[in-house]
């Protein structure tokens, strides 16, 4: 009995320390902040970022307000209990707001938990209509 629950304290602390590092966000880079992230949201970043680049091969990515950045498209974060992503244009996205389903979407953001309930439709939909606006 001692034992399990010296392994669970152990656990714990090793989880509220990464879930410190992650929320106090000490990095400098993208892919810092990739390496720091749970799997499941690093998943669903890194599917996010690939789809930016699809639209947007030349972007650079930047560590701003704490997450990753690409002026003047979107940035994206992980979040204690989602991931968002911010998208600059709100008139685009409130023109795809009613495609977004039960996801919680804010002014600029789209927030979801899983990559299941990643709307990769509609978020092409998105930086495409984005990228056009911007050429």
């Amino acid at each position: 009995m001692k034992f399990y629950c010296f392994k669970l304290k152990l656990i714990f602390e090793f989880t509220v320390e990464k879930l410190k590092l992650i929320m106090d966000y000490k990095v400098s880079s993208i892919e810092e902040y990739l390496a720091v992230i749970p799997f499941e949201r690093k998943e669903i970043l890194e599917r996010l970022i690939s789809i930016l680049k699809e639209y947007f091969p030349e972007i650079k990515g930047t560590m701003e307000y704490r997450m990753p950045t690409y002026n003047p498209v979107c940035a994206i974060a992980s979040q204690k209990n989602y991931v968002s992503f911010y998208v600059y244009n709100y008139a685009i996205l409130n023109k795809y707001r009613g495609e977004l389903g039960k996801l919680k979407v804010g002014k600029s953001c789209i927030r979801f938990r899983t990559m299941d309930q990643l709307p990769e439709k509609t978020i092409r939909k998105i930086l495409s209509e984005v990228a056009n606006k911007n050429s």
